[in-house]
């Protein structure tokens, strides 16, 4: 009842909606709670933005408060620094007349965190770049000592050729080729055109932050609930407030989990998926989502093992971090 409790108290705190119940300072058993699955979710740097939004810094214990101070400062210095690297790579590819677009955590940082931009956790800066022009993207930020590992995925194919570091900045950048491994998804020619801003139309963005839960991470197969992916879509659907749910299958589970989670204050919409939610907090259900996983995990093993199989790049590059890591 505690733990419920807890969940509650997030999603109250992270939606805009009255807060119901606040417990004593010293209720170790909540706040412990409330920082064990504001981790989990990677939600930490919000939780703390809306508590001092709110006014209820007060109402949490000393220890925590600085805790959560330390989380939210430490990300919003690293932002600092990934928006500085952005608009970097921005001016450069704008140089050199190739055509892009920020996606996920970098829009994000453009739009609607500009202000505030210690909120979300991120760890690499992800953009769409056309594909006849992926090369010639790759090679400047290359230039601006973003280096890739050596070698190309032969079996396991990614979205995004493998990720290119920025070792003296601890920054990643992943160049995507494309948004979901269906092109009907999205009108690549409409993305690009006249987009002078670099970033996602604000529906484009939503669906694409409800498919990288539920179609590419399997949120829609496992019932995930993901906390930071629904306050993403809350507070950039503020700006519009006009998304139809009603697309596919994947906006209308996602729907279905903003429902589940009651964020807005509207009849909930118990259909079948709703009882799916249900069922996977049981404990047949957590153990059916623990099956599924496994399987997820088995294929992505197969594949892997098939490119050492005939990767000779690949092996080097697993021998060098074994060898590494030996050393260390």
């Amino acid at each position: 009842m505690i733990l419920k409790n807890v969940k509650t108290f997030i999603i109250e705190l992270l939606f805009d909606k009255h807060i119901s119940f606040i417990p004593n300072l010293d209720n170790n058993f909540f706040w412990e709670n409330l920082v064990k699955i504001g981790s989990n979710q990677v939600i930490i740097p919000a939780i703390y933005f809306k508590l001092k939004e709110r006014n209820l810094l007060n109402k949490i214990p000393l220890e925590l408060k600085k805790y959560l101070n330390e989380i939210y400062t430490f990300n919003n210095e690293r932002n600092k620094n990934i928006l500085i690297e952005i608009n970097k790579i921005e001016k450069e590819l704008k140089k050199n007349k190739i055509d892009f677009v920020f996606l996920k955590g970098s829009s994000l940082l453009k739009t609607i965190y500009k202000k505030n931009i210690g909120i979300r956790m991120m760890h690499d800066i992800d953009i769409l770049i056309k594909k006849n022009q992926i090369i010639k993207a790759k090679k400047k930020l290359n230039n601006l000592n973003y280096k890739d590992r050596g070698f190309e995925n032969k079996i396991v194919k990614n979205l995004h050729l493998p990720i290119l570091i920025n070792k003296d900045k601890n920054i990643g950048v992943e160049i995507h080729y494309e948004l979901t491994k269906e092109n009907s998804f999205f009108d690549y020619n409409k993305i690009f055109e006249n987009n002078n801003l670099n970033i996602l139309s604000i529906n484009e963005n939503l669906y694409h932050i409800i498919l990288n839960l539920e179609k590419i991470d399997h949120g829609s197969l496992l019932g995930t609930i993901n906390l930071r992916t629904k306050f993403d879509f809350f507070n950039l659907n503020k700006l519009k407030n006009d998304f139809s749910f009603n697309r596919n299958i994947y906006t209308k589970r996602f729907k279905t989990k903003v429902d589940y989670l009651n964020i807005y204050d509207e009849l909930r919409v118990k259909n079948l998926y709703y009882y799916y939610l249900v069922f996977n907090k049981t404990i047949p259900g957590k153990i059916s989502t623990i099956i599924l996983k496994f399987f997820i995990n088995l294929k992505l093993i197969f594949m892997q093992v098939l490119e050492l199989i005939i990767n000779s790049q690949y092996r080097k590059n697993i021998l060098k971090k074994i060898k590494y890591k030996a050393g260390k």
